[in-house]
C-alpha cells in the first residue's frame, strides 16, 4: 500500500549506463515526502546521471519500483503523465532553452499551458523570482544574448515558478557565484517549508558543504551506487 502523501518512492531501482550518462544507477532506494530535501554528492567527471530523468518518467528503470505521486509512470496514460510532469520544477544538467523564443516566453510557457492562472499573475511571480536572482525583471530577449550565469539563474526562475511539488536540481549552482548559490538555497528551503520536496545534485565541494547543513538526507553517488552520508 502506498504511503499517503508520499511524493517519490524508489525501491531497488537500477538504470543501466548509456552513452547519454556518465554513470548509471544500481539498487537505489529512497523516499521523498513533502518538506524533504535530499542532497546527492556526485563524483568529478561523473556528473550526468539518470536520476532526475528516471524520476520524471523520461527513461524507464531496468529493475525495481519507481513511483511519483503514488503512480508508476508506465501505468499511466500520456495525458496523466503530462499532468504529473507539470508538478515538477527542474534545473537540467544542460540548460534547455527554445532558441527562437524570448527568455520570458520560455519561462512562462509551462504555466500558460498547464494552468488557468491569469497571465498577469504568472508574470508577477516570475518577475519576483527574477528579482531575487539579480534581474530587474524577467528578460524579454533571446537566450543567445545572455551569459551562461544569467541563463543558469533564469533556469531557477523556471524551476520554481508555479510552486512545484518536487524540485529536481541538477548541479544548479554551476557557473554562479556563492551569493547566488546561497540565494537559491534560501528559495529551495522556503519551497520545502511550503510542502515541496527537493533533490539537489552537486559535484562542487563548497555547495556540498552548504547542503550538509540544509538538506534532510545526504547521499553520495559512486559507481552507480547511492550511499547514505551521515550529517555533520
Amino acid at each position: 500500500m502506498n504511503e499517503p502523501g508520499l511524493l517519490v518512492e524508489l525501491e531497488n531501482v537500477s538504470v543501466p549506463g548509456s552513452p547519454w550518462f556518465d554513470v548509471g544507477l544500481s539498487d537505489v532506494s529512497f523516499r521523498l515526502r513533502p518538506g524533504d530535501w535530499i542532497a546527492v554528492r556526485l563524483e568529478p567527471g561523473a556528473t550526468h546521471c539518470p536520476l532526475a530523468d528516471a524520476i520524471s518518467g523520461l527513461i524507464p528503470v531496468e529493475q525495481g519500483r519507481l513511483r511519483y505521486l503514488g503512480k508508476a509512470w508506465e501505468e499511466v496514460s500520456s495525458r496523466e503523465a503530462d499532468r504529473m510532469r507539470s508538478t515538477l520544477g527542474r534545473v537540467f544538467e544542460q540548460t534547455n532553452w527554445i532558441s527562437n523564443l524570448d527568455i520570458d516566453e520560455n519561462i512562462l510557457l509551462s504555466q500558460r499551458y498547464h494552468t488557468q492562472r491569469p497571465e498577469s499573475e504568472i508574470r508577477e511571480e516570475a518577475d519576483r523570482l527574477a528579482r531575487n536572482f539579480g534581474f530587474d525583471q524577467l528578460p524579454g530577449i533571446r537566450p543567445a544574448h545572455l551569459t551562461t550565469s544569467d541563463l543558469v539563474r533564469l533556469s531557477w526562475v523556471r524551476a520554481l515558478l508555479g510552486s512545484p511539488r518536487l524540485l529536481l536540481l541538477e548541479r544548479p549552482a554551476r557557473e554562479c557565484t556563492p551569493i547566488w548559490r546561497d540565494r537559491l538555497m534560501t528559495e529551495v528551503a522556503a519551497a520545502c517549508a511550503r510542502g515541496a520536496a527537493a533533490l539537489w545534485l552537486t559535484d562542487d565541494p563548497a555547495t556540498w558543504a552548504g547542503l550538509q547543513h540544509k538538506a534532510v538526507l545526504l547521499f553520495a553517488l559512486n559507481d552507480s551506487t547511492m550511499t547514505p552520508v551521515p550529517k555533520p
